[in-house]
């Protein structure tokens, strides 16, 4: 479906198109493709943006042609490649930016042209190339922003430049290719990453978002290039297969903090493939091979390689002069391993890692031993922490705080608590244990918390509370916070024969004679009301007793 292309006007010659040239745009709204049809031809329903509606590729197709749906971006669907399909031509859904979740790719492609996918902004999760993808074009997933994992098949063999350029949540990359030879990476003084394969997008110094990287056991190349500037890589375990390692690989992965190699022959490493990483962290490699791999070009750089025996339990600091480092062994299965950190003067402790991954926060790690394993502790300079403190009040109306705030490791904190008129203070919490009664509160900054200032309402004093009766029914509150008997809450009223107190289900009478209340009613309650007969002809004034 002809489309004569010139710099000048890429449109012209295009099949469908409303006429102006050299941008201008198709009117179709729908489409329907056949079941019989197994090819849609280059540049076929190009720059049709109002394209809507249902979209379905059928099952008898085997390619889909260069630029054939170009700046498609109305339609809004998910995107199924048929397992027909053994070939996606250059800039295919270029631009189709409506096309939304994970995308699902034939198991039956051998490739994927350049810019196939590019700007295809919603698409999301994890996308997986099958082990029959040969050959992966320039910028084909190009400011796919949504993706966050990607499996690299194991067929493989070259992956153009820019492939997956402006990504910023791909996160994840398991490589399973078994002899990719290429990577591109177009390499010039001016800009040094222009080329690579991840980079979040800006020219030159940006760094890959990837924070995760795994290869399947079958690699046996990594490719010139390859995870250059992966700068947020912190572990890297490479396969027993492996045997080479190309120029620059890992250059820019200076977070990287440990590095175990499987093969027990040392790969060949090419130039500066590990440049800008530290030469001092942990090199884990397989039992017996420590010497062998001492004297190997591109591994005898490194200065501290470390031998993987039967259940091998290693532990390293980082970095070094951090701190010191205990429990370190050979254990068998089922025995129980206890790691244990301890930061030397100017550091704290940060954590326990396996490969990269943080398993305890503890400065002791204690874990049952299945396998071998290489533990890192990490400890940072306590000059360059700083933690923040929160402070506030239960009840939020029962007093003031002070005292929160950002604080450097080792800094001292001191918090205030000020209760509100009818409050007392309590008690300060941290993490809701007590740990002071204090209204001031001083401690030693090590790490984030939250404290609270516990206040309560204040009860009044009883001999404050003065209560009048008049003549006849009286309304009377009981104010204080415990039982107490008729008898002693009145010991300081004197009443008239035949005055009556009366709750809600019961009542007593005061008799003269005898000097005592009689009745059904013999304890007053907290929080319950009352009514009082004055039988008397004059008023009465009396106050509660305090509690005995």
């Amino acid at each position: 479906m002809f489309s004569y292309q010139t710099n000048a006007s890429p449109n012209y010659g295009s099949v469908f198109n409303v006429g102006t040239t050299p941008a201008g745009t198709t009117g179709i709204e729908n489409l329907t493709i056949g079941s019989g049809v197994n090819r849609i031809p280059d540049y076929a329903f190009k720059n049709s943006p109002n394209l809507h509606g249902d979209f379905v590729l059928p099952s008898g197709l085997t390619y889909i042609g260069k630029e054939s749906f170009y700046h498609c971006s109305g339609i809004q669907r998910t995107l199924t490649i048929p397992n027909s399909v053994t070939s996606i031509g250059d800039g295919a859904f270029n631009g189709c930016s409506g096309f939304y979740g994970v995308l699902s790719l034939s198991n039956q492609l051998t490739s994927i042209g350049q810019n196939a996918f590019r700007e295809c902004t919603g698409l999301t999760g994890h996308v997986v190339l099958p082990n029959t993808v040969t050959t992966l074009g320039a910028s084909s997933f190009y400011g796919c922003s949504g993706i966050t994992e990607l499996t690299i098949g194991t067929g493989i063999t070259s992956i153009g430049y820019f492939s997956f350029w402006n990504c910023p949540s791909l996160a994840t990359v398991h490589f399973n290719a078994v002899n990719c030879t290429t990577m591109f990476s177009y390499q010039t003084n001016a800009s040094p990453n222009y080329g690579s394969v991840f980079n979040s997008g800006t020219i030159p110094t940006d760094s890959s978002p990837i924070t995760r990287l795994t290869f399947g056991s079958g690699v046996n190349r990594i490719p010139n290039y390859a995870f250059k500037s992966c700068s947020q890589i912190l572990g890297v375990v490479l396969p027993q297969n492996l045997t080479n390692i190309g120029t620059e690989a890992f250059r820019g992965c200076e977070n990287l903090s440990s590095l175990t190699v499987l093969a027990t022959t040392p790969p060949v490493v090419g130039n500066n493939a590990f440049y800008d990483v530290a030469l001092t962290i942990p090199v884990f490699v397989p039992c017996n091979k420590h010497d062998t791999y001492t004297a190997a070009d591109g591994w005898s750089q490194f200065t501290n390689i470390i031998e993987l025996c039967s259940n091998q339990i290693t532990a390293v600091a980082m970095p070094s002069e951090g701190g010191a480092v205990s429990g370190a062994g050979t254990y068998a299965s089922g025995q129980s391993c206890a790691l244990s950190a301890a930061p030397n003067p100017g550091y704290t402790f940060l954590n326990w890692s396996k490969n990269g991954e943080v398993v305890s926060t503890n400065t002791t790690y204690v874990f049952t031993v299945s396998e071998s394993g290489n533990y890192v502790a990490s400890f940072a300079e306590t000059s360059t922490l700083s933690f923040m403190v929160s402070v506030s009040a239960i009840p939020s109306d029962g007093g003031t705080v002070s005292g929160s705030g950002n604080y450097f490791y080792g800094a001292t904190c001191n918090l205030t608590a000020t209760a509100n008129t009818g409050y007392s203070f309590v008690c300060w919490l941290k993490n809701g244990a007590q740990v002071s009664t204090s209204p001031t509160y001083s401690f030693t900054v090590t790490e984030n918390a939250i404290f609270t200032a516990e206040f309560q309402l204040t009860e009044p004093s009883l001999g404050t509370v003065t209560i009048t009766l008049n003549p006849g029914w009286n309304w009377i509150s009981y104010v204080s916070s415990t039982l107490m008997s008729v008898e002693y809450a009145f010991s300081n009223l004197t009443p008239s024969d035949g005055d009556m107190l009366k709750g809600q289900s019961s009542f007593c009478t005061y008799n003269a004679s005898s000097g005592h209340w009689s009745g059904t009613l013999n304890t007053m309650t907290p929080g319950m009301g009352y009514i009082y007969l004055r039988a008397g002809n004059t008023s009465a004034s009396f106050t509660y007793p305090s509690a005995k």
